[in-house]
């Protein structure tokens, strides 16, 4: 049995444990990014520096080299050249590029929401200001919380700046205006599996200072049932409206303690170590269950097995000030997992410097809900300066 050629389209560290799955599976892995001082570059020996936005170029690549497989790793660009390429590389387990678009365009996915009947937040106008106190701009075609802006009591001037500059910052050429909803951020991850989810996950998300972009989170413990299944049919309308392959999808949702409003959706494998977050959290193996699609086996689910309910936290420490010394705890933790992303007194452009993704164990639910509260409060360490 010849070893299988596999292409990851990806180096960042959220994809190692992809990258270990293949491993264990005995393919023959080669990796491509252009950052050759990331994680996975330095790790696998066929890495090549090819920038994979770069379709041209990454097309020659995959032809010259007969891979047998291409997956998409932690990245919306990596799944996407690999939709926009499909027809050459005979890849039927990766959406076709107009269904990668519908999903992942927040103004296309709108749409989509609007014609499936979804719960989404209602778009705005720039006719509409006065009738509203908060807005939210984002960049149509950003994720991750980048370049998105929140406006109190909105003019036509401070939105007319703040287009523009999420234009920038997202590297967009539209963007979304939408009311802007109070509530806790969540992330529903499911895996489908013959058109329909077949497991999933529901995750509570969010920043200890107040940014866009999640740097804590855990599996949820308290969504009303109702809610859950409410969810899942409108994920389920979106799957079957889509004809989504095998996989996951993944979707961030705002519940506002009454109701909820699903905010954007995507395909590729959650970034920021998620999968790790939901393997140490109920044993299931999520990366090898997203990548079994893409090498054309079929994730296997065990009705057998009950999943283990550990409390877990995944929390990015980040440090706002320009150098990193080093991190003094205000209590004794259990950590289950720690992942240096920076070296001591390495300097940051950045504004707030990511310093390390850290997995919290906790032994009850109590111990696991103060821990969170402590982060939450920026309580739980300080930095030397």
């Amino acid at each position: 049995n010849l070893m299988k050629k596999t292409l990851l389209v990806d180096t960042n560290r959220a994809s190692i444990p992809i990258f270990r799955e293949l491993i264990r599976k005995g393919h023959d892995i080669t990796v491509v990014g252009k950052n050759k001082q990331e994680p996975l570059a330095r790790i696998c020996k066929n890495y090549y520096s090819i920038d994979y936005s770069d379709i041209k170029n990454l097309k020659q690549f995959i032809k010259e080299n007969n891979f047998n497989y291409c997956v998409p790793g932690c990245t919306d660009v990596s799944y996407r050249v690999l939709s926009e390429i499909r027809g050459d590389i005979n890849h039927k387990n990766i959406d076709c590029i107009k269904t990668f678009k519908t999903i992942y365009e927040k103004d296309k996915f709108k749409e989509l929401a609007y014609n499936l009947n979804l719960s989404v937040v209602k778009r705005i106008t720039k006719n509409d200001l006065n009738n509203v106190k908060d807005i939210i701009i984002k960049p149509n075609n950003s994720h991750s919380g980048i370049g998105i802006e929140r406006i109190s009591n909105p003019t036509y001037e401070k939105v007319t700046k703040a287009i523009k500059n999420a234009k920038d910052q997202g590297n967009s050429e539209n963007v979304v205006l939408e009311e802007f909803i109070e509530g806790q951020l969540y992330s529903h991850s499911a895996v489908i599996k013959n058109n329909r989810i077949a497991k999933d996950f529901f995750v509570k998300e969010d920043n200890s200072k107040g940014h866009f972009h999640v740097d804590t989170s855990c599996l949820d413990r308290t969504l009303k049932s109702d809610i859950m299944e409410s969810i899942r049919n409108e994920i389920n309308l979106i799957i079957s409206k889509l004809e989504l392959k095998s996989g996951i999808i993944h979707t961030q949702f705002i519940y506002t303690g009454s109701s909820y409003f699903l905010l954007e959706c995507t395909r590729r494998c959650p970034g920021d170590l998620y999968s790790l977050l939901i393997e140490y959290s109920t044993g299931y193996n999520y990366a090898k269950n997203y990548l079994e699609p893409f090498i054309n086996e079929i994730p296997k689910f065990d009705k057998n097995i009950i999943d283990e309910r550990r409390y877990i936290i995944r929390h990015t420490i980040t440090n706002d000030n320009k150098l990193f010394f080093n991190l003094n705890f205000n209590k004794s933790v259990k950590i289950k997992s720690f992942f240096p992303l920076i070296s001591t007194c390495e300097a940051s452009n950045s504004q707030a410097q990511r310093i390390a993704i850290v997995f919290f164990e906790s032994n009850t639910l109590e111990e696991h809900n103060k821990l969170y509260e402590m982060i939450m409060e920026k309580k739980l360490y300080s930095f030397d300066t």
